[in-house]
């Protein structure tokens, strides 16, 4: 079922979306500043940002989990409950990309990878309506315009430049 590959696939990897650049970097009140003075800066306890290596194993181990749960819809059948699975699926894998500190410099790129995953995620309830609504040839227009061959292999490449080897 191709509809399982943008979620299995990941389609991106990692990111961060709106208006949250969660790069752990985020200024905050020192806890060493002096009595009664506030000093703002990153603070001691600041979570760091991890290397990209750290970085693409942890969302790669988030496509992983998403890859065996998808695999558990595997199919022909296509229902509602399905699609309703489908979406919760690439709602939380981009929830749970966006919750990872991405490594320093790369915001902005991982930001594209988690944008293009909320956008997959949109597409989903779109052909699920058009399903819904009974215009199969519609839906099936959209999900091969939005997830041909040659859509999902830029994907990939991206992942792959970034140095992913799970998800794409």
């Amino acid at each position: 079922m191709v509809v399982l590959s943008l979620v299995t696939g990941c389609n991106n990897c990692t990111g961060s979306v709106c208006g949250n650049d969660n790069s752990g970097n985020a200024v905050r009140v020192r806890s060493d500043a002096p009595p009664g003075q506030v000093v703002t800066g990153p603070s001691a306890t600041a979570p760091s940002s991890p290397t990209k290596t750290e970085y693409i194993a942890a969302a790669d181990a988030i496509c992983a989990q998403c890859t065996r749960d998808a695999d558990k819809l595997a199919g022909d059948d296509v229902t509602e409950e399905k699609f309703d699975a489908l979406i919760r699926m690439g709602a939380r894998m981009a929830d749970d990309w966006h919750a990872l500190t991405p490594p320093a410099g790369d915001a902005e790129q991982v930001d594209t990878f988690i944008d293009k995953q909320y956008a997959d995620v949109a597409v989903l309830r779109k052909i699920k309506d058009l399903w819904a609504t009974g215009d199969a040839e519609a839906a099936q227009a959209k999900l091969d315009a939005a997830y041909s061959e040659d859509v999902r292999a830029e994907r990939r490449a991206s992942a792959r430049t970034y140095g992913s080897r799970v998800c794409y």
